[in-house]
């Protein structure tokens, strides 16, 4: 660090702490920022005035994913004792630390599948009759895309554009976001909608996914999908449509996803954080997801 443009304003830190503190707590905050700096030098970043909001979001869901709550806890105090001292110095105008959420306590990890779990689940749906198409599709659409199953069950054909490789979600409060679907689930839903979900409806501007009687699909039928499914599949725990939504957050940022595109791509967008250009949405979904693409 010693070459990285950050490090100076850091050794200014240490040396006045040093006057007040134990030799520890100066090394304690020593490591802490170095390791800070070496996450928003990854980022690009080149001054602490150039640190906003969030680059800090981002930089502390990294730091989550492979350290201990209590280490990120003291990783923020830290910051936010430098940012204190660059304030106070003029080295900075503003604190983007205000109001940075701190670690909630550790909760139960949301229920994930692996990638091939997944793959396991949805290949549980054979067959070329009108129902098994429509499962499929459905189960292919919920990680593809990461939905909320209101969300899924809200579709219709209109929603869908597979020159643009994306669907239009609308949320309970009627919001409406682009996601990107895959072109496995892509090709799954032109099978549905050319071999199976005519021979289930005549309507063809009602819901996508419509049910053997060609109503709307109930979200009960979707759960006794899933759990039926599942066991088929011989995956240990049962699984629902949250287990799918969670399963594709989990493998983009697994797959070096940024943060902020996967929390807009689910629906989640940090208010006042910066809209993603659906362009850079594309291109990280199509990096990172499973099944963003056919196999060879």
């Amino acid at each position: 660090m010693t070459d990285s443009p950050l490090q100076p304003a850091i050794s200014g830190f240490l040396a006045e702490l040093s006057q007040r503190r134990s030799p520890n707590t100066v090394a304690n905050y020593g490591r802490d920022l170095k390791r800070l700096a070496g996450g928003l030098a990854a980022m690009g970043v080149t001054s602490w005035a150039a640190v906003d909001h969030y680059r800090l979001v981002t930089l502390f869901a990294n730091l989550a994913k492979e350290s201990r709550p209590a280490t990120v806890r003291r990783c923020r105090s830290s910051l936010r004792q430098f940012y204190h001292y660059l304030l106070v110095n003029q080295l900075v105008t503003s604190d983007p630390t205000t109001g940075l959420p701190l670690p909630k306590p550790a909760a139960p990890a949301p229920a994930t599948l692996s990638e091939a779990e997944v793959a396991r689940l949805l290949a549980t749906c054979p067959g070329d009759s009108p129902l098994s198409l429509r499962d499929r599709a459905l189960l292919e659409v919920l990680y593809a895309a990461g939905l909320r199953v209101s969300e899924a069950l809200a579709l219709t054909g209109g929603d869908l554009d597979f020159s643009l490789g994306v669907l239009t979600a609308r949320d309970r409060q009627g919001q409406e976001r682009l996601v990107p679907v895959g072109s496995v689930a892509r090709r799954w839903l032109k099978h549905y909608l050319a071999s199976g979900r005519p021979a289930l409806t005549e309507d063809e501007e009602g819901p996508l996914f419509v049910s053997a009687r060609g109503h709307q699909l109930s979200r009960q039928a979707v759960w006794q999908l899933l759990k039926r499914q599942g066991e088929v599949a011989g995956l240990a725990s049962p699984v629902a449509p949250q287990t799918l939504r969670n399963s594709c957050a989990a493998h983009l940022l697994d797959n070096q996803a940024d943060y902020l595109v996967v929390q807009q791509l689910l629906g989640r967008q940090l208010p006042g954080a910066p809209v993603v250009p659906l362009s850079r949405v594309l291109a990280v979904y199509n990096r990172c997801h499973p099944r963003a693409k056919e196999e060879d």
